[in-house]
């Protein structure tokens, strides 16, 4: 039953994620910024507004948002900003394997 109370309080939240959002956007922020940002507030660390057990119970729900957030992510990338940093992403990306692999 208290799936249903999280999916109620998730569906409350929705416009006020999408404003954030929106907000990100109008700092010149990446939209995706602000949907993280919103979640990280209304989360149980900030705000409280979802309980840490409820939470688990809305694992689908998790993966679902991920989706949502690579395909935002996805969406922002222009590969003719990616060609001018090329060099900085590989050193990123090659830093990254190093430290996580080694």
């Amino acid at each position: 039953m208290a799936i249903w109370s999280e999916l109620g309080a998730v569906a409350m939240c929705l416009p006020a994620w999408f404003l954030a959002g929106r907000l990100a956007q109008q700092v010149k922020l990446p939209l995706i910024t602000g949907y993280l940002i919103a979640g990280a507030v209304s989360g149980p660390s900030l705000l409280q507004l979802f309980r840490s057990n409820g939470l688990a119970s809305l694992g689908f729900v998790d993966h679902a948002c991920l989706g949502v957030i690579a395909l935002a992510a996805g969406a922002e990338l222009r590969v003719s900003e990616l060609k001018k940093t090329k060099r900085q992403v590989g050193q990123c990306c090659q830093s990254y394997c190093c430290t996580q692999y080694s």
